[in-house]
């Protein structure tokens, strides 16, 4: 495979996803490493280390609300308007639980790992194109300002 423009601007364009899907996770990951801490200070967890099972399954559930919402609401979220990354599809709550529903199996090591493999390949090789996005089929485009 050549470099070539295309590859370059689907690589860009990776890049920013990736960062803007941290930084939603990042956003979405305040609340329950709160509620996690108030629950060791107040000592009422039996066994704090297994609280941070719970804590990446709220993490993950609440990272799959908050885009949902800002995609059905037609906002930007907080990654996508950092990272200047539009989403051109339909604004539809199923639409976007659609295009998000990967974010829900994050406490699943070995699947997210593949999922992101397997994302990295498509949007790489096949015109920017996630697995969520052709599910829902939608286009995530880099907005110029």
């Amino acid at each position: 495979m050549r470099w070539t423009p295309q590859l370059s601007s689907n690589l860009r364009l990776l890049a920013r996803r990736a960062v803007g899907m941290w930084l939603d996770i990042f956003i979405a990951s305040l609340i329950p490493v709160l509620i996690y801490w108030l629950l060791i200070a107040v000592g009422s967890l039996a066994d704090p280390n297994a609280g941070v099972y719970a804590l990446t399954w709220a993490t993950g559930i609440l990272a799959f609300a908050y885009r949902v919402w800002c995609e059905s609401q037609g906002r930007p979220s907080l990654g996508h308007n950092a990272t200047k990354v539009e989403v051109i599809g339909s604004k539809d709550l199923a639409t976007a639980a659609q295009r998000n529903a990967w974010i829900l199996l994050m406490p699943i090591h070995d699947v997210v790992a593949f999922i992101v493999a397997l994302g990295i390949c498509i949007m790489v090789l096949f015109n920017r194109a996630h697995v969520g996005d052709i599910w829902a089929r939608t286009t995530v485009i880099e907005r110029e300002y």
